[in-house]
């Protein structure tokens, strides 16, 4: 979907079953799954909340994964505001989508059976081992990834769900067939425009603002000042790896395995054959009396054998053991190098075949096998010291729980001690998601003190364990007005020159509409740029958006519109001219197949649009839950 998460992203077993999660976390959320901790909600969907708590933790778990896409490569970008709060907007949005389909498959009955999500893990491939479903090998990898059975079973059961929902939404035909031309043309349209753009940046920096608007800022944003809980843990890694460096495998160690399984390395008797596969009979007689007289096998099979694979090769088959040996081979009964059979009759003609060489039985010695043999015994060994010394640990943690010195003790490791860290940057050495829960789902934090005991074993893969302790912790505060003063200012100066570039904006696209506008545009100091030709996958979206959803030109009238760019700079559209391109009938045909595997995703689009349309969904005004 795999022992440690940064190694593990590159097998593919690992791949696979983290695809499948995070297409269904994509799809589904994971709203209804998160622990309900009792804070203010964001957004309520037809009666049903999303606190900010899901939010986070939906922000959070797309954010590591995009970092570990990238090899952390896009640590910089978190770290940039304007991101941050697209993809808290993106969550949020899916978050509401995910309780508008699942209200909407309740409403048509749909639901889902543990029968269901129990056949639907043990069909998965990457959990079975020779095509049948391995326990092991399915607690194992969801381990691996941070999950419980029963959280991951809840993730497959609302995958089962969402996937009835677009089976019964997605069997109509979307599309019907008169309606494909005019659709290729549509999709097919450019349109081509000038635009003038309101420098936001521009007039940032001519904004004018006084203290008591920061003070006023300071006090309605609260949230976006805060410093989350902080803790401070102690902990003790147990990690094969290290246990491996102390294991010693001796030669005696491999001597005795050797011997105990010299079975296991021992070649079988092998025999190479040749064949001359014949039509009938005769012919395969009359090829057997050419053999006799001192004919060459090779040069008889690549002129009379019928068989076009083994005639290439003069008639070689290569080598079979007593398992691999077809039955005309064996009714040969070869017994000697160089030996040729009788007229052997088979279901495809009639054969001659020689007996070319043979590999008597063979078991490798042990200078040969030791390596493999010496590498697999310290294995072993250091999996049974790992688990011993697990069961050690976890007994020595709840019998002593006051301080981990009792637990250092037992392992032979000494614990470390964390600095200061909160929920947003998890130290590397713990980010796993079971020891991210234990610490922050309140097992070691009660409410507003700590429970002041060690943690239980906590498992993060087949091959690493820790054991926690929070050893201090920090509530939640808001940072100083002094401290964020300089954010303020900006912040504000942005907030007015957005409001004011909307303004002149509207003003400005008044007097266009009324014919009226070049002289203002002048002395905004603002023209229209050159023609620009936009397609429907031109790349900024609100844009190509507001000018594909104008109307047609009316006797070759310009049309005047107002949008915003991907850099929120308020900006000034004048449609000149509208055209489509038109596809050949080929090409028609390949749209329509394109269209047909495509709309289902369609057709659930447009149910989001409609549950969102008629949906009653109601923001919390309360300042400290904005996003």
């Amino acid at each position: 979907m795999i022992n440690n998460m940064r190694t593990a992203v590159n097998h593919i077993m690992f791949k696979m079953i983290l695809v499948l999660i995070i297409l269904s976390l994509m799809l589904t959320g994971i709203g209804n799954y998160l622990i309900n901790i009792d804070r203010n909600y964001i957004v309520k969907v037809n009666g049903q909340s999303i606190k900010k708590t899901e939010i986070e933790r939906l922000f959070f778990i797309e954010d590591q994964y995009i970092n570990k896409q990238l090899n952390n490569q896009n640590l910089s970008l978190i770290e940039q505001k304007e991101y941050i709060k697209k993809m808290h907007q993106r969550v949020l949005t899916q978050l509401i989508n995910d309780i508008l389909l699942n209200q909407y498959a309740k409403k048509l009955g749909i639901s889902i059976s543990n029968d269901q999500i129990k056949n639907e893990i043990r069909n998965q491939p990457y959990f079975k081992i020779n095509n049948q479903f391995n326990n092991d090998k399915y607690l194992s990898i969801i381990h691996q990834i941070g999950y419980t059975t029963d959280y991951f079973a809840k993730i497959v059961r609302q995958q089962l769900m969402n996937r009835q929902l677009i089976t019964v939404f997605g069997n109509s035909d979307f599309v019907l067939p008169y309606e494909y031309h005019t659709i290729s043309s549509l999709m097919l349209q450019h349109r081509y425009v000038q635009l003038a753009t309101i420098n936001i940046n521009q007039l940032k920096n001519k904004q004018n603002i006084n203290n008591n608007e920061l003070i006023f800022y300071y006090h309605k944003n609260q949230d976006q000042f805060i410093i989350p809980e902080q803790v401070k843990i102690s902990y003790i890694p147990i990690d094969v790896t290290l246990i491996k460096k102390k294991v010693k495998v001796y030669y005696k160690d491999v001597n005795a395995y050797y011997i105990t399984h010299k079975n296991e390395f021992s070649y079988p008797e092998r025999k190479n054959y040749s064949v001359i596969q014949l039509n009938t009979e005769q012919e395969a007689l009359e090829v057997l009396n050419q053999l006799k007289k001192g004919k060459e096998f090779s040069d008889l099979a690549k002129s009379k054998s019928i068989d076009i694979i083994s005639r290439r090769t003069g008639g070689k088959l290569g080598w079979f053991d007593s398992n691999s040996t077809f039955k005309e081979l064996k009714d040969a009964h070869l017994t000697k190098k160089g030996q040729i059979s009788s007229v052997i009759k088979s279901s495809s003609g009639y054969l001659v075949i020689r007996l070319n060489d043979i590999q008597f039985k063979k078991i490798q010695p042990l200078h040969e096998v030791y390596n493999l043999l010496y590498k697999k015994i310290k294995e072993r060994k250091t999996l049974t010291e790992y688990y011993f010394l697990k069961k050690k640990v976890s007994k020595a943690a709840m019998t002593k729980n006051t301080s981990l010195d009792f637990v250092e003790k037992v392992a032979g490791i000494k614990a470390i001690y964390t600095n200061w860290f909160s929920f947003d940057n998890i130290p590397s050495a713990l980010n796993f998601k079971p020891i991210i829960k234990t610490i922050f789902d309140e097992l070691l934090i009660k409410k507003d003190a700590l429970s002041y005991k060690n943690s239980d074993i906590i498992t993060i893969s087949n091959t690493r364990a820790f054991v926690i302790r929070i050893i201090d912790k920090k509530k939640a505060s808001i940072k100083s007005f002094d401290k964020v003063k300089s954010d303020i200012i900006n912040q504000v100066k942005y907030n007015k020159a957005i409001n004011q570039a909307r303004l002149q904006g509207q003003q400005l696209l008044s007097l266009l509409k009324k014919g009226k506008g070049n002289k203002a545009m002048t002395l905004a100091n603002l023209h229209f740029g050159a023609v620009q030709k936009i397609t429907r996958y031109s790349e900024d979206y609100s844009l190509v958006t507001t000018i594909f959803s104008l109307p047609q030109l009316i006797n070759k009238m310009p049309i005047y519109a107002i949008s915003q760019d991907v850099n929120n700079n308020v900006v000034l559209i004048k449609l000149i001219s509208i055209q489509s391109d038109h596809l050949s009938d080929d090409k028609i045909k390949n749209f329509i197949e394109k269209i047909k595997e495509n709309s289902t995703n369609i057709s659930l689009s447009f149910l989001l649009n409609s549950l969102n349309k008629h949906a009653k969904i109601t923001f919390n005004n309360i300042k400290n839950n904005k996003i």
